[in-house]
């Protein structure tokens, strides 16, 4: 919504500039088709460079992408609970491309061996920002014999703690069950989505950023014990800031 408003600000003083920078030039007795030519192309160029320097080099950086648009605080690591008997724990990372204004939704799917069994990847990525979701279609690859890429759907809704930050999520995905004579039967799956803190990150794997699937593994299955409780001290002061 920032963005929007700053969007139409630059351009409403644009035109305004347009407007002065014509009748300036009218007065010095310039020609008439120059001075609006003129006018038009100084005005355009002030828009380009002020949306250059106000819009295009902050939305580089996460920290004032929040600041024009809370939306962008689902940007990071998530934990995923899958409804799977088989493969319940998967990691999510969203990503903003400022090139492309657009998101990215990449992850990896585990056994309850910690075993990877799918990776996957978004198409375009839609936003929902009436209803907080987030939507798009996918394709995975899955780690298992005999077993073909997929693609499929997905639809995640995101909520807040309260603030403006979003931390959990609740969503699902469609992937196929089986097939009959004409159709792929798919299903949907239900997936619960909860944020990794950035110090959770660095308490686990040791590192700033995930470099590698041995990083993944590592994450997931530490944010499985964590919430399980077998490690309910690392996680009272992980959770309270302490570490």
């Amino acid at each position: 919504m920032g963005r929007i408003i700053l969007k139409t600000f630059i351009l409403i003083l644009g035109t305004t500039l347009a407007v002065k920078i014509n009748t300036f030039l009218d007065g010095k007795g310039v020609e008439e088709v120059i001075a609006l030519l003129l006018s038009i192309a100084l005005s355009v160029a002030i828009v380009y460079l002020a949306e250059f320097v106000l819009i295009t080099i902050p939305y580089r950086f996460r920290i004032l992408r929040i600041i024009f648009d809370p939306v962008h605080t689902i940007e990071g690591y998530w934990y995923e609970h899958v409804i799977s008997d088989t493969h319940p724990y998967s990691y999510a990372c969203i990503e903003y491309d400022p090139l492309s204004e657009t998101f990215k939704y990449s992850g990896q799917n585990f056994t309850t061996e910690f075993t990877l069994n799918a990776t996957f990847k978004s198409e375009r990525i839609t936003i929902h920002k009436a209803s907080r979701e987030i939507s798009f279609h996918f394709t995975a690859h899955v780690h298992r014999p005999n077993r073909d890429d997929m693609q499929g759907y997905s639809r995640i809704a995101f909520f807040s703690d309260g603030k403006r930050s979003f931390t959990r999520g609740q969503g699902s995905f469609t992937e196929p069950e089986g097939q009959n004579d004409t159709d792929i039967i798919m299903k949907d799956v239900t997936i619960f989505l909860e944020k990794i803190p950035y110090s959770f990150v660095r308490y686990s794997i040791k590192k700033r950023k995930i470099h590698n699937n041995d990083d993944v593994r590592k994450l997931i299955q530490a944010f499985v014990q964590d919430r399980d409780g077998q490690n309910m001290e690392s996680s009272n002061k992980l959770r309270s800031g302490q570490v």
